[in-house]
């Protein structure tokens, strides 16, 4: 079932990280093949794909893989999955040493997270939210770099 799929390439991480690169790479293939033309299917078999592309040491396809998840998250309107991805291009460029790329890419989810809780109505939901720890990590790389 596809409903579930959205977060498949968290379990394509978890391949890789227990050492299942090729494994990961073959099960990103097969998810591909089977969400069709769906766009908003598209976004996590891109960061499913730049999984295993980041273990094999092709930065660049990840990257490449990543932007293009960002860009498809844009254009749908999704700003929970592209602040996310912008935490992970962040990531991938700290990685390459490029602080100025990376601090962009904080930045930018940041950016995306204030806006988002801003949006909500609920002031115990706002601070909730932001008081995860996914959403503090990314303000404090923001707040470290900024």
């Amino acid at each position: 079932m596809l409903s579930t799929r959205l977060a498949h390439w968290y379990e394509i991480e978890a391949l890789v990280r227990a050492g299942d690169i090729e494994w990961a790479a073959r099960d990103a293939q097969y998810f591909g093949e089977r969400i069709g033309t769906s766009q908003r299917y598209r976004i996590p078999y891109l960061r499913a794909l730049a999984v295993p592309a980041q273990a094999h040491g092709e930065i660049d396809r990840a990257l490449e893989y990543l932007h293009e998840a960002a860009q498809l998250s844009e254009d749908i309107g999704l700003p929970s999955e592209v602040w996310s991805i912008r935490v992970a291009l962040g990531e991938l460029y700290l990685n390459q040493g490029d602080t100025q790329q990376a601090h962009e890419n904080f930045m930018q989810a940041a950016t995306i997270v204030h806006s988002l809780a801003d949006a909500l109505g609920d002031e115990k939901q706002r601070i909730t939210f932001l008081a995860s720890p996914f959403v503090e990590t990314v303000l404090e790389q923001d707040t470290q770099r900024g």
